[in-house]
């Protein structure tokens, strides 16, 4: 799927996202006033929010167009890495942490930059890193089993 046909599948809905990046080979990349660090081969799942006047459409196609100044964290990983998958969730609740949090509980995720995307909360990160592609259908599980039940989630293939 490309950027176009995405933008027209998300529209400007407001909610969240995970953006699955795919890097493949390790590379240190600066992180804006982070710093630097090595980030190995895999996948990166980096949670994010949509609540402005662009809402998913907006977020998300620019995220996938790589171009621009480095406003995030993601910005700085998204010029070596490429788009892979895209989960979203359309919601105008605050669900940003909780989405990070469920995705942190995950096997195989664990945090390769702490504060990355989460300098504004207390969550370690909103950036996970997993070797094999993520489990999808383990997060929507987690996400829709339980008290957590949200509005559906959607997965888009970008590959």
């Amino acid at each position: 799927m490309n950027m176009k046909n995405c933008s027209a599948v998300v529209q400007k809905s407001k909610g969240h996202y995970v953006l699955v990046l795919r890097l493949m080979e390790e590379k240190t990349i600066e992180i804006g006033r982070l710093g630097s660090f090595n980030f190995l081969q895999g996948y990166y799942c980096y949670v994010g929010s949509a609540q402005g006047p662009g809402g998913l459409a907006g977020r998300v196609g620019r995220h996938l167009g790589g171009k621009g100044t480095s406003r995030w964290h993601v910005d700085y990983l998204r010029r070596f890495a490429n788009p892979f998958q895209v989960w979203l969730v359309r919601s105008e609740k605050r669900l940003e942490c909780l989405l990070a949090q469920k995705l942190g509980q995950l096997q195989g995720g664990p945090v390769p930059v702490a504060k990355f995307g989460s300098s504004d909360c207390k969550c370690p990160s909103h950036l996970y890193h997993f070797l094999d592609i993520p489990p999808f259908e383990e997060f929507a599980g987690e996400l829709h089993g339980g008290r957590w039940p949200l509005a559906k989630l959607e997965k888009l293939d970008l590959y």
